[in-house]
């Protein structure tokens, strides 16, 4: 885990690895950096496969070989400049000159379920796995959240429970104790006597 060490304004150096700034960090290394580095998996699969395939259509103009979209990744995808100028670019036939031709269109439409060979998962199926990657770290985090809730109340409990005795009453109590033990001795000290006596009698 990435620590983030502050220097105070007497110079003490502090790091900063608990509370809400802690947290905000352990999430960001632990959880955000993974599910950014899985969607952008998935974003490029989604770039490559449907570039690769609209690539070998035709538009409208007969045009082909043109990428549907640019760039890499989640941050920086967006669609061809050169379709957003010319729609007639887009492609959408298998071969030129085929008006209403939508099969190309029809394949792309279908990279989404399509079973990736090296993998064996289709990008479906790789959304679906980052969601529930996320619900079920988020349902961890929460449990913990929670159990650590109950921990601050049982301590907090116990505080007041300590800082709420009255020493006055303790110091009476432990008076009367006192009292009790040099009571008790007292008779064991009387019956100590009382037994030696006995016994010179005897």
């Amino acid at each position: 885990m990435q620590k983030l060490e502050i220097t105070t304004e007497r110079g003490d150096k502090v790091n900063i690895n608990s509370g809400e700034l802690g947290g905000v960090l352990e999430f960001n290394n632990e959880y955000l950096k993974s599910y950014k580095n899985d969607i952008d998996v998935i974003t490029k699969s989604i770039i490559d496969k449907v570039n690769e395939k609209h690539s070998t259509g035709y538009g409208l103009n007969n045009s082909t070989g043109n990428n549907f979209f640019a760039g890499t990744n989640a941050k920086n995808i967006q669609l061809n400049k050169n379709l957003k100028d010319d729609y007639t670019l887009i492609a959408t036939s298998s071969a030129q000159n085929t008006i209403g031709d939508g099969s190309i269109a029809q394949e792309i439409a279908n990279i989404r379920s399509t079973i990736d060979a090296e993998t064996g998962r289709s990008i479906d199926d790789n959304y679906q796995i980052l969601v529930t990657n996320v619900s079920v770290d988020g349902n961890k985090e929460n449990f913990i959240s929670q159990n650590q809730d109950k921990i601050i109340t049982q301590l907090r409990a116990q505080k007041a429970s300590y800082s709420g005795v009255s020493l006055d009453e303790e110091m009476t109590n432990l008076l009367k104790y006192e009292r009790a033990y040099q009571a008790a001795a007292k008779v064991a000290q009387a019956v100590d006597e009382i037994m030696k006596t006995i016994l010179q009698l005897v």
